[in-house]
């Protein structure tokens, strides 16, 4: 509720303080009702402005803002490979494998502050363990999509993300992206080891294909044709589920 919608309008390093009062009355009411009704949509800044209002202190104040500020933080060091030196106790001698995980890990383009953490790109994250050696090594790299490269290229927000980030230097600023239904993968959602491949996953596209030895981007992964409509970061949204690419693990 109104915690994560605070956590959500956080001002973090590198973005700018934007003000949150409540502006339901002002001359962007009319426009914003307007976009509403004609499109469906309203360009996300727009409309929490001018519908929106600051949180109360009980859920908002320095230290909460604080512990947000710091979780959600742009990764730094990236790309990372390196042996972890600091194990506290041992590594059980039978324990040999490799854990991948992924999330935003990067929250601003250009100095643009993307509006919404879940806009975040993915940023995968590898631990392996060798009991037999007890040692442990980590590894993380952002999920470089064709998009992700090109907005790394140019150093600005290039496409439109499904929780408000969008491109804001034309001549219109947002309003612009109104009629641009085409929406940037993250692939930032989940990773799954399924068939041999290595996949990163987001809801509203076809997974990445990542190399499990360097993390580096591959490619679209189409499984032959298979996905149509479907969201592959979770268990059971494809018209076959048995075949499907789950989200978790099997128990």
């Amino acid at each position: 509720g109104e915690l994560w919608c605070a956590a959500a309008r956080a001002t973090l390093p590198g973005s700018q303080e934007q003000d949150y009062t409540d502006l339901s009355q002002s001359s962007k009411k009319p426009m914003v009702a307007l976009l509403v009704a004609t499109l469906g949509v309203a360009p996300a800044g727009v409309a929490r402005r001018a519908l929106g209002g600051k949180p109360s202190a009980a859920v908002w104040n320095e230290e909460i803002k604080a512990a947000w500020t710091q979780a959600y933080a742009s990764a730094q060091g990236v790309p990372a490979n390196y042996d972890i030196d600091e194990i506290e106790g041992r590594i059980p001698s039978a324990l040999r494998g490799t854990v991948f995980r992924n999330g935003p890990g990067k929250f601003e383009r250009g100095g643009q502050r993307y509006e919404h953490v879940l806009d975040g790109d993915g940023l995968l994250c590898r631990w392996s363990l060798d009991g037999a050696t007890g040692r442990a090594r980590f590894a993380s790299r952002f999920v470089r999509t064709p998009e992700y490269a090109a907005e790394e290229a140019a150093d600005t927000v290039l496409h439109r993300n499904t929780f408000g980030t969008q491109p804001a230097n034309g001549p219109l600023g947002e309003l612009e992206n109104a009629f641009d239904l085409v929406l940037k993968n993250p692939a930032n959602t989940n990773v799954q080891s399924w068939g041999g491949k290595l996949l990163a996953l987001w809801e509203a596209a076809l997974p990445c294909r990542i190399d499990p030895d360097t993390l580096e981007y591959v490619g679209r992964e189409t499984f032959d044709g298979l996905p149509r409509d479907c969201a592959p970061s979770r268990a059971g949204a494809c018209p076959e589920p048995s075949r499907s690419v789950p989200s978790r693990p099997a128990p």
